[in-house]
């Protein structure tokens, strides 16, 4: 049978003009490679087959003829089998997907019936093989991370869970890749968990697992112990940290003495009196910070003056978490018997014979009023307020978040991370940071001790920022708009850190109004519906404190024929050349034509000239601008007549001349 007569029948039937249309379920039909699918027809235990023909796209699959002879396709030899119309098909592979028709001529009671069906097939590889992988980057705190689930199969969805809570994605993360890529724009230790990636399709099902921990730290480092106690007892003294993972180091007057979180000293001794530092390392972030306690064995021999001030300088070159400023005395009778009573706080020692005086105090406006602002892969000079001294400082210490960048004394202890990016001014304390990344955002405190005089310290804030760059402006829809039956919205996006964004309108500021609109990041303008006055040139002006970005996009607007009139004067001289020129605002330009007195001129110019104006000139012209976007049109008259100062003879040879004529 031609495919022409099947196609024929098919919509012949579908058209309603032969019964029993819509035999087979809409579907589609949904199977796994390799498997089985039957079609079955429905049909009423009245009605007897006698013909059967299925089709597949424009291929017959199989022709079955109850009194005589099938056929069958030979590519479908073997993986076919038909009964009572029915068609099972085996052993599917992708390309069998597609839309199968049956066409079923039947033997009912009162004479034939053709009956048709037509539904749809997908086949889909299953899925298998699913995975979770990370990409090379640490999961540490602050930095962003990629988790990708990998599948082999077909029609391919995913779902992403953490803890078996479903994702949607916010401003922390983002979907990529049709849900490919799960995107932690700034990891928070919060993100911690089991994450499983389910992927599906309509034929199966798989699911993989991802365990993420989330370094951080450490952070609110602490010690816990006593600040006194006697002779021969036993001391113990906790570390914690905030810090995934941890490692702990204890010093005592600046050696080194355990490496645990907890230390413990049995029988104490005179000896065991200080000041302690408890040293929390991350090695996965690469951070450090310390905490400091003193400690007084009670019966211990007095230490001298000396030894307690080379202690206490010596804390504050260890110590990466900087005190938080104030002004703190510890004043005590010296008992040549007694262990001097230490605090946690001690910065600078002072001493007569018979008292000794323990403080620190931060100095004010040791930095600038910040913030301070810097580009990505610029630079970036943290000014102190201090002159250089006489003598160099003791001490000059730079810290980030807490987090140590440079210790400088006799010498520099710097953070690997800050290696070849920074410089330090020891004269004044200044610090140059280079090679800026978004990470170096946040607050930076220098604490300097002088050679004479009370230490001092500063705290500011740095932003760095992403030079802005490829600013761009869309527009949708992309339609041919028309004033008062058009909307358009204008997009402005553009790369970097960005900070504001203005709009213009032909170098104006462009303002709210009962059609424009702004969205809350005023990233996009809505005009709803376009007016004649938003035809013109929009600028959008990106920036942040290190960069400004301006661009420009035209939008056209159609609109008009308005304010259509004619130039030219109402009356003139017999013999006079006359001219009547018309116009009108119109985008696109008004295509214009002319009549005189309701009759059609025939001139399609904005110009109408009368070469030589005669009494049968004297009339009503009329104008019409006709814009064939808008498809507006509009018209404006204008009465021509004689110049009333043109002598009397005049018009008696104008009328002479229309009665000659007639």
């Amino acid at each position: 049978m031609e495919i022409a007569a099947i196609h024929f029948i098919i919509l012949m039937a579908m058209s309603g003009l032969t019964k029993g249309a819509g035999v087979l379920s809409d579907g589609p039909l949904n199977a796994a490679v390799g498997e089985t699918v039957v079609f079955n027809p429905t049909l009423t235990s009245s009605e007897t087959l006698i013909h059967v023909l299925w089709i597949f796209g424009d291929n017959i699959i199989i022709e079955y003829n109850t009194y005589g002879p099938n056929n069958t396709n030979p590519e479908y030899e073997g993986r076919i089998f038909i009964s009572n119309g029915s068609l099972e098909l085996r052993n599917v592979t992708s390309n069998d997907s597609g839309q199968y028709s049956v066409i079923i001529t039947l033997i009912v009671r009162d004479g034939g019936k053709v009956a048709v069906g037509v539904t749809e097939l997908d086949v889909n590889e299953r899925i298998s093989g699913a995975s979770v992988t990370s990409e090379t980057n640490l999961s540490i705190e602050g930095n962003s991370f990629n988790l990708s689930c990998d599948a082999d199969g077909s029609m391919i969805s995913r779902e992403w869970k953490k803890d078996g809570v479903k994702l949607t994605p916010d401003d922390h993360l983002s979907l990529q890749e049709n849900n490919r890529v799960l995107t932690f724009n700034s990891l928070s230790r919060k993100d911690t968990g089991v994450y499983l990636c389910n992927v599906t399709n309509p034929v199966s099902q798989e699911g993989a697992e991802y365990k993420m921990v989330v370094y951080y730290g450490p952070e609110n480092v602490q010690i816990k112990g006593p600040s006194d106690i006697d002779l021969k007892t036993t001391l113990t003294l906790t570390c914690s940290a905030e810090s995934v993972p941890a490692s702990y180091t204890w010093m005592l007057n600046s050696t080194k003495i355990h490496n645990s979180a907890v230390y413990t000293k049995d029988n104490t001794e005179p000896s065991d009196s200080g000041i302690y530092i408890c040293e929390v390392m991350n090695n996965v972030t690469g951070r450090t910070s310390s905490a400091l306690h003193g400690l007084s064995v009670t019966g211990a021999p007095g230490l001298s003056v000396g030894a307690i001030s080379g202690i206490v300088i010596l804390c504050l070159v260890a110590s990466s978490a900087g005190a938080g400023g104030g002004y703190y005395i510890y004043k005590k009778k010296i008992n040549k018997n007694a262990t001097p009573r230490l605090e946690s706080k001690e910065l600078e020692v002072s001493a007569d014979e018979n008292t000794f005086n323990i403080c620190w105090c931060a100095g004010e406006d040791v930095l600038p009023p910040g913030p301070l602002s810097g580009a990505v892969a610029g630079a970036v000079t943290f000014s102190t307020t201090l002159k250089p001294p006489q003598s160099l400082f003791l001490s000059v210490r730079w810290s980030f978040k807490e987090d140590n960048i440079i210790t400088s004394t006799s010498t520099n202890i710097t953070d690997p991370k800050y290696a070849n990016r920074i410089s330090l001014d020891r004269a004044t304390g200044a610090l140059e940071l280079r090679n800026l990344v978004l990470a170096d955002t946040g607050e930076y405190t220098v604490t300097i001790i002088p050679d004479a005089g009370l230490p001092k310290q500063g705290k500011t804030t740095l932003n760095v920022y992403a030079l802005i760059t490829e600013a761009t402006i869309t527009s949708s829809p992309a339609a041919i708009l028309i004033e008062d039956k058009s909307s358009a919205n204008l997009s402005c996006e553009a790369l970097g850190s960005i900070s504001t964004i203005e709009w213009m309108k032909d170098k104006r500021p462009l303002r709210p109004s009962g059609r424009v609109t702004f969205s809350v990041d005023n990233k996009t303008v809505f005009l709803q519906p376009v007016h004649s006055s938003h035809h013109g040139t929009y600028q959008c002006r990106v920036s942040n404190p290190v960069s400004t970005v301006t661009v420009a996009r035209d939008l056209t607007v159609n609109f008009g024929p308005h304010n259509i009139s004619i130039i030219g004067p109402s009356a003139a001289a017999p013999g006079q050349r006359v001219a009547l020129e018309c116009t009108a605002d119109s985008v696109p330009p008004a295509n214009f034509s002319w009549m005189f007195n309701g009759n059609d001129m025939r001139v399609n110019n904005s110009v109408y000239t009368i070469e030589r104006f005669e009494v049968e000139r004297m009339g009503n012209y009329t104008c019409t601008a006709r814009n064939m976007v808008t498809m507006l049109e509009n018209s404006t008259v204008l009465n021509l007549r004689a110049s009333c100062s043109a002598p009397q003879w005049s018009y008696l040879l104008l009328l002479i001349s229309a009665i000659i004529r007639s």
